[in-house]
């Protein structure tokens, strides 16, 4: 056959290209973004209250409605409601005492007292065994007077809408409990999206 009539295959068309970096996790422009519900008002933070305990406090206002405008002092929940950072057996004071980050009463979205224990990845996840130990005493120590939940920075401290802690707030509320990534071999550590 004489090289002229050789015809060529059609040419496949190439696969559009799949978006890269931001545009895939669609990440906001500006990425230092602080938005009312990410920031934390003055007066809040100090030497035992990190940011994202603020994350926290905001969506079960946000949740329960109560108090209205959860940027105003002072930062103690709504009493007979719900209340942030309350004593277990003389808090701080004595050996084998907590401080439980948040407590919803019964009657509040909830059949019974909810304590709330948020675990950031490096005061308990990626903390040593004796850390994890004593964690797991409290708990257990918790859980004959609440509904113990333990809330993980990796699954709301990326979303700077807030609309992860609330959604996590909402679903416990209600029953279900996210499941513990030291267990599961799933911890991660966090990038928050702020500045």
């Amino acid at each position: 056959m004489p090289r002229s009539d050789r015809v060529q295959p059609p040419r496949l068309r190439t696969p559009p290209a799949l978006p890269r970096g931001p545009k895939l996790y669609r990440e906001p422009k500006n990425r230092g973004y602080v938005g009312g519900s990410a920031t934390p008002p003055p007066g809040f933070l100090g030497a035992t209250v990190s940011a994202y305990e603020w994350m926290i406090y905001h969506a079960i206002a946000k949740v329960i409605g109560q108090p209205e405008d959860p940027r105003l002092p002072p930062f103690i929940g709504f009493p007979g409601s719900w209340v942030y950072q309350k004593a277990f057996d003389q808090g701080r004071r004595e050996a084998g005492g907590a401080v439980i980050d948040f407590v919803v009463y019964a009657g509040n979205r909830t059949a019974v007292d909810t304590a709330f224990r948020i675990q950031t990845e490096y005061f308990h996840v990626f903390a040593d065994a004796a850390k994890q130990a004593a964690d797991t005493v409290q708990f257990a120590r918790l859980a004959q007077f609440f509904r113990v939940v333990d809330i993980y920075d990796q699954d709301f401290a990326w979303d700077v809408t807030n609309a992860a802690a609330c959604a996590i707030i909402r679903r416990a509320l209600s029953g279900d409990i996210e499941s513990d990534p030291i267990s599961t071999g799933m911890a991660q550590r966090v990038r928050p999206n702020r500045s």
